[in-house]
């Protein structure tokens, strides 16, 4: 018994027990030009060790998302930008074991 314990220990380990953050990115496009401006947001996220549980998608950059869901975001997203200003969308997602990963793009909408 002790040497089946004494084997978990070290398997466990080798595998890495520690929870690694995911990845993600986000693309703005357009990322700047005339209001109304309409904005695809091309969005990806991945957890290697893991899975993707939230995603939440703040697009004027000011804490408050406009946009979640569970799992792994959509693919694309778009939003329509009706007054100018610089901002700064915040895709942010979170994985199965706490860990968060935050990408963010710059919109100019003159």
């Amino acid at each position: 018994m002790v040497i089946i314990c004494a084997f978990t220990i070290l398997l466990t380990g080798c595998l890495g027990s520690d929870n690694q953050p995911p990845e993600c990115t986000i693309l703005a496009s357009p990322n700047f030009g005339d209001h109304p401006l309409e904005v695809t947001f091309s969005m990806g996220a991945s957890d290697l060790d893991g899975s993707i549980v939230s995603w939440s998608l703040d697009v004027e950059g000011d804490g408050t998302p406009e946009y979640s869901g569970q799992g792994g975001p959509s693919q694309t997203l778009v939003h329509q930008y009706s007054y100018s200003g610089e901002f700064t969308p915040t895709l942010e997602v979170v994985d199965d074991g706490g860990k968060s990963c935050t990408s963010t793009d710059n919109v100019s909408v003159l």
